[in-house]
């Protein structure tokens, strides 16, 4: 069964992605930064957390973003201010994360989010030019920015109907398009992502860019 997740199914979900990622910086911090990670979806209305139920368990998850304009900052960086002191507690105890592939290939982006934490931004005064700006910057779109399921449940078709829900709703709020990022070295994830009609539209060294019209 797909549904939306709740904050009930939190723990099984980070438990879904910690095992679905093992190597992963987000699973390497710990568990409670991982789920701080997957409630960042549950804060408000431009976000949604999908996830996939056998047995009264929740095994799997796919989690969206909005963008529509009105988005301050980008998933990643929204999501390591949400969980900043699970982030900072988890790498106090495990320093040589500072030197995880993930984390150093953005240095910039996460000494830009400390200094962000440290010293908010001040409020922009006009709203109108703020939205007409990221407008600009971002066309309307939905954004996978997570899917896992535990391992022991691959091969059963439940990511491509976490996608195929995603999307589903995503019609539902009004969008017609989507979009998400993924290591190119992940080829079990773009299969199942070209089977259900994505395509890629950019790639570089690391990962690769993938859209899809909805209709």
């Amino acid at each position: 069964m797909i549904r939306f997740a709740t904050k009930n199914d939190l723990n099984d979900l980070a438990k879904a992605h910690s095992a679905a990622f093992p190597k992963s910086f987000t699973t390497q911090v710990g568990l409670n930064f991982v789920r701080k990670t997957l409630e960042w979806y549950l804060t408000d209305d431009k976000k949604f957390l999908l996830c996939v139920e056998e047995d009264h368990k929740a095994i799997g998850y796919c989690g969206c973003l909005m963008v529509d304009g009105n988005t301050d900052m980008g998933s990643t960086s929204a999501m390591i201010q949400y969980a900043f002191k699970e982030a900072v507690k988890g790498l106090l105890m495990k320093p040589w994360l500072f030197f995880h592939p993930e984390l150093s290939r953005n240095y910039k982006l996460i000494f830009k989010n400390i200094k962000r934490k440290i010293f908010p931004p001040k409020k922009n005064n006009n709203p109108v030019k703020k939205v007409e700006n990221n407008a600009k910057k971002r066309e309307k779109s939905v954004g996978i920015v997570g899917i896992g399921i535990l391992p022991a449940y691959y091969s059963k078709g439940y990511g491509s109907q976490l996608i195929m829900a995603a999307e589903k709703e995503s019609l539902n709020r009004g969008f017609k398009q989507m979009h998400l990022t993924v290591r190119n070295d992940n080829e079990r994830a773009i299969r199942s992502y070209t089977r259900n009609g994505w395509v890629r539209e950019r790639v570089d060294k690391i990962t690769c860019l993938m859209t899809k019209q909805l209709s």
